[in-house]
């Protein structure tokens, strides 16, 4: 931001009649940092042994009772030709199933593999009802550091042009997806992947993009991908956002479209709990953010991917006006275990 920002948070704001200029807003703060795609490239092209995981009706039962149990791993990939390295994060098999996952996991190749290590969270689950089932791999998270200490945005703010009054009143968003794959020298690739904004600004945008670097890059390193959200105010109008800043988990899941029919079993006791979740809204237009507060844990991977999924009960207005809002979610400890079942339940959360 430059020093004319005030401390509100606004640009300066200035009119004249039949033309208008936009206010930019918290722009620099709105960054997240996604997921690396050389990792993601890598996971899709896992290979294991043929055929489910060999777990027999028997032990299932013997393992399960009549609860759910699972066992969650961390896997660390270092050659495409060679089985991961397993950690186990959080379990509550009996030791037989253990060895069978574990010699399951044996059998994982990633032959796409390039130079860079891949590391992924799994989970597998044995519900009352349901069958071994393992999730998809999770690439292990990132965190913020390189934002923080390396991304060097211009000095300046972007230049908003001018617009005719039909624009009074209005607000309008742009969210650009970027990514370094160069040195130090090299500027991002940039895309639009939403924008209700005039294409004089949306021009004016990717080339304030094309001046962002990383200085601390280095030829092959991995690639470095983030979402920005640029948000421009006509006229001094203030844009939507949720009435809280911060719900418990139940009353987020309260607000959320057919998250009860979806099977799913979380125990927050292996996730460190209770701990605190920062969530953009993003849906339908992509997966929504998902942060964690304070310390990270890879125990929670499968969780957030969960929430990356979840969309609001909201009226398509609504959706549009507080896509991009942010709220912090408290996560206790306790547990949801929504499983299928043939007969109608209330599901719980616990």
């Amino acid at each position: 931001m430059n020093n004319h920002q005030k401390k509100n948070g606004f640009l300066r704001n200035v009119a004249t009649v039949g033309l208008l200029w936009a206010a930019l807003i918290g722009a620099a703060r709105a960054i997240t940092v996604l997921p690396s795609d050389e990792g993601g490239q890598a996971i899709q092209c896992l290979t294991r042994a043929a055929g489910p995981l060999p777990v027999s009706e028997q032990l299932m039962r013997e393992n399960r009772g009549d609860h759910a149990t699972f066992l969650r791993v961390k896997l660390s990939f270092d050659r495409p030709d060679q089985a991961p390295k397993v950690e186990v994060l959080a379990n509550t098999v009996n030791e037989a199933v253990h060895d069978e996952v574990l010699k399951y996991l044996a059998s994982y190749r990633l032959p796409c593999l390039g130079s860079q290590a891949v590391v992924a969270i799994q989970e597998f689950h044995f519900s009352p009802l349901g069958t071994a089932e393992g999730k998809p791999l999770r690439a292990a998270a990132l965190t913020s550091d390189l934002v923080r200490n390396c991304l060097v945005m211009p000095k300046r703010n972007p230049d908003a042009p001018n617009l005719g009054p039909k624009y009074a009143g209005a607000i309008a968003k742009i969210f650009i997806q970027a990514s370094f794959d160069g040195d130090g020298q090299v500027g991002p690739q940039t895309k639009i992947i939403y924008s209700d904004a005039p294409g004089a600004l949306e021009n004016e945008i990717l080339a304030y993009l094309a001046d962002y670097r990383m200085p601390c890059r280095n030829s092959g390193d991995k690639p470095f991908a983030f979402r920005q959200r640029f948000l421009f105010s006509y006229d001094g109008t203030k844009p939507a956002h949720f009435k809280t800043s911060e719900l418990s988990l139940k009353q987020f899941l309260g607000s959320v479209q057919g998250w009860q029919e979806r099977p799913a079993f979380f125990d927050f006791a292996s996730m460190a709990c209770p701990f605190q979740v920062e969530w953009t809204a993003m849906r339908p237009v992509e997966s929504n953010g998902v942060r964690e507060l304070g310390s990270s844990d890879p125990n929670r991977a499968e969780f957030l991917a969960w929430l990356r999924n979840m969309e609001l009960t909201l009226n398509p207005k609504l959706t549009k006006q507080l896509l991009g809002e942010t709220l912090v979610i408290d996560v206790p400890c306790g547990k949801i275990d929504l499983q299928p079942s043939p007969l109608p339940v209330t599901p719980s959360l616990t």
